[in-house]
């Protein structure tokens, strides 16, 4: 009877341990959607051995413990690769949006160039009629505010990229405090010798969410609690307690440097968005910004100068036919804002007779029109080798090409993250066929421990009823 019921035990054993199988077969299930899941299994292994007088004999099936499918330095990998991906993504965005802003043909800038100084050969035909003169005019004005928008644009996308710094900065500093917590609650729930799986993968996703944002490093300590560095080793998290990153706003324009404690961190952030941003804002910009403005402040040179040399219908000479800038500290090194400032003198705007078209004061004159209307074919750019529509030119031809580098780079990157997603998902991704065929084999396995205790059960209730008679 001993034996038998030891029997009855072993079966039991082995239903709660397909049972809790098949449980965590169906987990599976459930979660080949979740973000980050982890393909888990149970460990199963033989219960403790009894003597007999054959010898040791198992007393049945326990389940050791959970364990989740995982290969940490893919998982590492995967983070160093989205900081990657993540950096070049911010920056094609941004570049992609200053590409949209400059564009070729009608209403455009190198447009506005042409139709401005077409307008004085338009004017050379009749010198003296007033409404080729206000035409002058309007196409300047036209002229100017096309460069005020372009300059008022790069602007404002400077300052959309410094504001998404200071976010970025923010959801940095509530994904670290989460690590935190979850480094906590790892600790405590695995310090009975079991593998928090859930917990280990709410982890993982969280610090893949962090390398999206700014360049992390991390290590597994003994107790299962991570430890995140940032920007060449500063400390963002330590155990169960994190060390917030700060954005201070600096200077004027109030742009955002990022700060571990005491330090500023800003150009040692090599990845995520963080570093895609500054690299726009601090870099591309004001190179785009500077092109635009030593463009402007040659026209308005170049205009000035030789609307100066002519005389108006008043018989006056020239008077500056743009607002001029301030002189270059140094050689062709303009202050800038020219674009943004740019503007036709208010004199001319209010008294068109003022536009210098001829030299001589004499009537139909048309000798200073006609020099004007040349400076658009003047070598005058980049050492004397661009018009000013050739410099505008190359100022979209440098930003598509930055744009698409960043598009190459962006490519390339997602197409080695994604390959290494996939290397992840083979290990740790959840199959449906696999799954299936283990429900099949412990549901079959259960159910052969159901006919077993019933087998016992059965031979039980005979020898209970042959020595009860």
């Amino acid at each position: 009877m001993g034996s038998l019921f030891a029997s009855l035990d072993v079966g039991r054993k082995s239903l709660q341990a397909h049972q809790l199988a098949l449980q965590v077969t169906s987990n599976n299930m459930s979660n080949i959607n979740t973000p980050g899941y982890s393909r888990q299994h149970a460990v199963f292994q033989t219960d403790f051995s009894v003597q007999t007088a054959a010898g040791l004999i198992g007393s049945g099936v326990t389940v050791k413990n959970i364990e989740s499918a995982r290969d940490r330095f893919i998982e590492l990998r995967v983070v160093e690769e989205t900081h990657h991906t993540s950096e070049q993504e911010a920056m094609f965005n941004a570049l992609d949006q200053i590409q949209r802003m400059l564009p070729s043909g009608t209403g455009g800038l190198q447009d506005g160039i042409s139709r401005f100084f077409n307008s004085f050969s338009t004017l050379a035909n009749n010198p003296e009629s007033s409404a080729l003169r206000n035409a002058v005019l309007s196409a300047a004005q036209n002229l100017a505010t096309s460069f005020n928008g372009a300059a008022r644009q790069l602007d404002e996308i400077q300052s959309s990229v410094n504001r998404s710094i200071e976010d970025a900065v923010n959801k940095v500093n509530i994904l670290a405090g989460i690590v935190a917590t979850l480094n906590q609650e790892i600790i405590v729930a695995e310090g009975g010798g079991t593998e928090a799986s859930g917990l280990r993968d709410q982890r993982q996703e969280y610090i893949k969410e962090l390398s999206s944002l700014v360049d992390v490093h991390y290590y597994e300590a003994q107790d299962g609690a991570f430890y995140v560095s940032v920007a060449g080793g500063h400390s963002l998290v330590s155990g169960n307690t994190s060390q917030p990153l700060s954005a201070v706003p600096v200077g004027i324009q109030g742009h955002f440097e990022v700060w571990s404690g005491a330090n500023n961190i800003t150009n040692l952030i090599s990845g995520g968005e963080v570093a895609g941003f500054v690299e726009i804002r601090d870099q591309n910009i004001p190179t785009y910004l500077g092109d635009l403005d030593t463009l402007t402040n040659t026209i308005i040179n170049q205009v000035n100068t030789q609307h100066g040399l002519g005389t108006d219908l008043l018989g006056n000479a020239g008077v500056d036919f743009f607002n001029p800038t301030p002189a270059p500290a140094l050689p062709q090194v303009f202050p800038a804002g020219a674009a943004r400032n740019f503007s036709v003198n208010a004199a001319l705007v209010a008294d068109a007779r003022l536009v210098a078209a001829g030299q001589s004061g004499e009537a139909g004159d048309n000798a200073n029109a006609l020099v004007l209307a040349g400076l658009a074919a003047l070598k005058t750019l980049n050492g004397g080798t661009e018009t000013f529509a050739e410099g505008f030119a190359s100022l979209q031809f440098r930003v598509g090409t930055d744009t698409q580098v960043a598009k190459r780079r962006l490519d390339a990157q997602s197409a080695v993250l994604t390959q290494l997603q996939n290397q992840r998902d083979s290990v740790s991704g959840v199959s449906l066929d696999e799954e299936a065929l283990d429900l099949i084999r412990f549901q079959r396995a259960y159910q052969a421990a159901t006919k077993f205790i019933s087998t016992v059960d059965q031979l039980t209730g005979d020898i209970i009823a042959a020595f009860g008679r």
